[in-house]
């Protein structure tokens, strides 16, 4: 496929998937599959079995499978950079405008109304997962106690215990006898070439991404560009699932440990993301932190480590991503998960809340008001999930009428 081409065709993949990352995989399917016929629906399949096992972004992932399967490492990077450029962009616009213009009395009243809308968002995400992810009592009992344990401390250290948690739940109580028809030799993937040194550098620079952002080291809650890409390239790495699962370890991180911005922010940066083809809140949050620049570097590190671990990785993820231990593993980290979710709405219900004034004025209109609010949009939500942009914006026009 022409450089040209593959360019246009992603940046209108860019442009038109708005949604959310199921909204992207299937864009991505209509223009490279359906359409143009560029890759095999079992190939692309694969891709999106594989993109769902690794670390990172589910759709973004895809993309750079996919760019790799049409023009190889460098395909990878031009697919991925031209889906990201339009919402790039429009973030860039968007945040632009807040801090230059933003900072009124009538931007919180907007705000307080955004506040309940976006809370029942992640609320609804929340329980649309309970039935995937949760079975029997126990994965109820651990998704509660990720729920108050998020609530109460609040720490980077607390999440990661979460995920180790999670993960080792998931492979004590996961039934781990399943087998794949897919796995057996005659359908397992050939191995691929020895990793060459550039390979193996781009790999280690994948993990020290990782390590730099487990790992304390001064400097390392300071708001510079290096702490913000330490930060966001080793959240990347730790994120399984769609834009959502996101939005609990911004908040535990940069909201709560680093403090790097205000809850108010965080939410603007939420809503945002609903309004562009991808949800890039790291964009908004690069760009308070160092400008266009800080957004730039906060959306590469975001999307560039976990596709460019998935590329050098796949061979290997073709051949065991079948196995149950991994699935078991996934499983109980998926359980934290939505519990850890459920969290990020009730805390950012709270922080609204605060915005009203003293909490002794238990009984006032504004607070009226936002608790009406949050039952209105859970419950247009559950029938009208598509018209989530209208419900919020509306929201915010009555927080500035109270």
């Amino acid at each position: 496929m022409p450089v040209l081409a593959m360019l246009l065709v992603f940046l209108r993949i860019g442009c038109t998937a708005w949604g959310g990352f199921v909204a992207l995989i299937s864009v991505v399917r209509h223009e490279i599959v359906d359409r143009r016929k560029l890759i095999a629906e079992e190939d692309f399949l694969d891709d999106v079995a594989l993109a769902m096992v690794m670390p990172g972004p589910v759709a973004m992932n895809l993309v750079a499978l996919v760019g790799h399967k049409l023009r190889g490492p460098w395909g990878s990077v031009l697919a991925t950079t031209a889906v990201t450029l339009p919402s790039f962009a429009l973030m860039l616009l968007l945040s632009f405008l807040f801090f230059g213009w933003g900072q009124s009395p009538m931007t919180d009243r907007f705000l307080v109304g955004i506040y309940p809308a976006i809370a029942a968002l992640i609320v609804h995400t929340a329980w649309g997962m309970l039935g995937k992810a949760l079975g029997g009592w126990l994965d109820y009992t651990l998704a509660v106690l990720a729920l108050l344990v998020t609530l109460l401390l609040q720490s980077l250290y607390g999440f990661l215990a979460l995920i180790a948690l999670g993960g080792l739940y998931g492979l004590v109580t996961k039934p781990q006898n399943r087998t794949d028809a897919t796995t057996t030799p005659e359908t397992t993937p050939e191995r691929g070439p020895p990793l060459g040194w550039v390979h193996l550098l781009a790999l280690v620079g994948v993990l020290t991404c990782l390590v730099s952002f487990v790992v304390p080291w001064p400097g390392q809650a300071e708001p510079t560009l290096l702490a913000l890409s330490s930060a966001v390239s080793g959240l990347s790495l730790m994120l399984f699932g769609g834009g959502f699962v996101f939005i609990p370890l911004i908040q535990d991180v940069f909201v709560g440990q680093f403090e790097w911005i205000e809850t108010r922010e965080f939410t603007t940066a939420i809503a945002m993301g609903q309004v562009t083809p991808g949800l890039i809140s790291a964009t908004f949050i690069g760009y308070k932190l160092g400008g266009v620049v800080g957004a730039a570097l906060a959306t590469i590190a975001m999307f560039g480590p976990p596709a460019v671990l998935i590329v050098l990785t796949k061979s290997a993820l073709a051949r065991y991503r079948h196995l149950a231990m991994i699935a078991a593993f996934q499983a109980g980290v998926r359980v934290v998960i939505v519990g850890m979710i459920f969290a990020a709405g009730l805390t950012l219900m709270r922080s609204g809340l605060e915005l009203t004034g003293d909490w002794t004025e238990l009984l006032t209109l504004r607070r009226g008001t936002i608790a009406m609010l949050f039952l209105a949009n859970l419950i247009l939500l559950r029938f009208f999930a598509a018209r989530f942009v209208i419900f919020m914006l509306i929201s915010g026009a009555v927080g500035m009428a109270v």
